[in-house]
């Protein structure tokens, strides 16, 4: 049977949490940032830890977390907004794409009907 953990572990390891998750998200927004792709794996694992760390202590201890809590919220929303926005681009940039090759295929079968053969690039 595990051994119960003492109040100072418990917040200890909160406080690890909360600056590993802190971390986490300011890596991800920078990443965002540059242009690149994010990977998000474990972020849902890290906010459920964190989340059953601090109903392990006392009600008058987790109070302390709230406002470094109420950040990591505020970064999440941050990070989520962003996110859409990134997909929302990239659904557009997709619809375009769709848009130009049905555009391409129609000029290819309007090209077929009049016997216009499509031309060899120079070499």
């Amino acid at each position: 049977m595990p051994q119960a953990r003492s109040e100072e572990e418990v917040t200890a390891t909160l406080d690890t949490l909360v600056t590993d998750l802190e971390t986490y998200i300011r890596d991800a927004l920078d990443i965002i940032e540059s242009g690149e792709y994010v990977e998000l794996n474990g972020l849902d694992e890290k906010v459920a830890d964190l989340c059953r760390q601090v109903t392990e202590i006392p009600l008058a201890k987790a109070k302390n977390f709230q406002p470094k809590l109420s950040a990591i919220i505020k970064q999440l929303d941050l990070l989520q907004s962003i996110l859409c926005e990134h997909r929302d681009k990239v659904e557009e940039q997709l619809q375009g794409l769709q848009s130009t090759k049905r555009a391409s295929q129609a000029y290819a079968k309007s090209d077929a009907i009049a016997g216009i053969k499509p031309s060899k690039k120079p070499d």
